[in-house]
């Protein structure tokens, strides 16, 4: 009886530990296991990452904050900052704006899959698709859109865990 009771006890006590957000942590880009063709970097117009770190923290239970800092191929500097609501919705940029008359919009599919979609003009853009690997070491970003001769572009962004 004593053992079941401590066995119960260690359960209880971590299941905070299995419930946490497996998007939470301190991602580092992986240049080679990621692929970005020059093709979808020239249609985005941007420089390809030489080094990019994410941090997803937990705000006040019902949110999260994205930290994204980096330099590019070019030694330019990429940062962004935003909050979206955990379940998703619309991110609100504290840094790193998207460009004016666009916005992003966050769906959480379930606890290790959702999607971000850039909405220019109420017109959807680019189409990220995210996902956390079973073990929690990896996270795989798609990207996809039309280039503007209406040609399918599409690159992966591999993050492993620090």
């Amino acid at each position: 009886m004593l053992k079941a009771r401590i066995f119960l006890a260690i359960l209880v006590l971590a299941e905070p530990m299995w419930a946490s957000d497996p998007f939470v942590g301190t991602w580092e880009l992986n240049i080679a296991k990621s692929e970005f063709p020059s093709t979808l970097l020239e249609a985005l117009g941007i420089p390809g990452p030489k080094q990019e770190t994410i941090v997803v923290r937990e705000l006040n239970g019902d949110e999260i904050e994205v930290i994204v800092t980096g330099t590019n191929i070019d030694g330019s500097p990429n940062s962004q900052k935003y909050a979206v609501p955990i379940q998703g919705g619309i991110e609100r940029y504290r840094q790193g704006n998207p460009p004016n008359g666009s916005y992003y919009v966050q769906i959480r599919i379930n606890e290790r899959e959702k999607y971000r979609t850039l909405l220019e003009n109420g017109i959807q853009g680019i189409l990220q698709h995210i996902v956390v690997a079973q073990d929690g070491k990896e996270t795989n970003l798609t990207i996809s859109f039309m280039d503007k001769k209406g040609q399918p572009l599409e690159g992966l962004y591999v993050f492993e865990k620090q």
